[in-house]
């Protein structure tokens, strides 16, 4: 599985449990991203969150995790907090994304998807996509240096799963 050092980061200076963090930490705050585009965070939204951590990590999260690590990057994007990879005038999600440039090239093809994938599911999870969560999606596949063309197929094939039939 892709959290294994030789699936996972290829860094040699990167421990066994950095090789497992930094995916699961860069999954659950493009989920969160996700979750907060549109500006709502959604009861479906938070539990597709868990489903994934369950499905990823074996375990549910820690009740109210994941509430408070999505209270916490409004907070920040409200107060205007930014980190180091934000630069002076970057948003929390900027700063993911410079990080996700930063790391997709040590992170494997397969973990890349997976990272795109969870951020998805969260999108699609109260059975629509909205222009905010697909800019958001679309940002995060190019800083994975994934083709739109596979994002679309995806958006593509979730809104027709979605249409009624007439």
């Amino acid at each position: 599985f892709f959290f294994q050092a030789e699936d996972g980061i290829r860094d040699y200076k990167v421990t066994g449990v950095q090789t497992c963090a930094l995916p699961i930490y860069l999954i659950l705050r493009c989920m969160v991203d996700i979750s907060l585009a549109d500006g709502e965070l959604e009861s479906e939204e938070l539990a597709m969150m868990a489903q994934v951590h369950q499905e990823l990590i074996g375990e549910e999260p820690a009740e109210g995790a994941l509430e408070a690590l999505a209270e916490s990057r409004m907070g920040a994007a409200a107060e205007g907090e930014v980190g180091a990879a934000e630069g002076a005038n970057g948003t929390p999600f900027e700063g993911l994304l410079a990080e996700l440039r930063e790391q997709a090239s040590r992170i494997d093809d397969q973990a890349r998807k997976i990272i795109l994938e969870t951020a998805f599911r969260v999108a699609c999870a109260d059975g629509t996509i909205e222009d905010e969560e697909e800019e958001q999606l679309r940002r995060i596949a190019g800083a994975l240096s994934i083709g739109e063309g596979v994002l679309d197929l995806e958006i593509n094939a979730f809104r027709l799963s979605q249409q009624s039939p007439r």
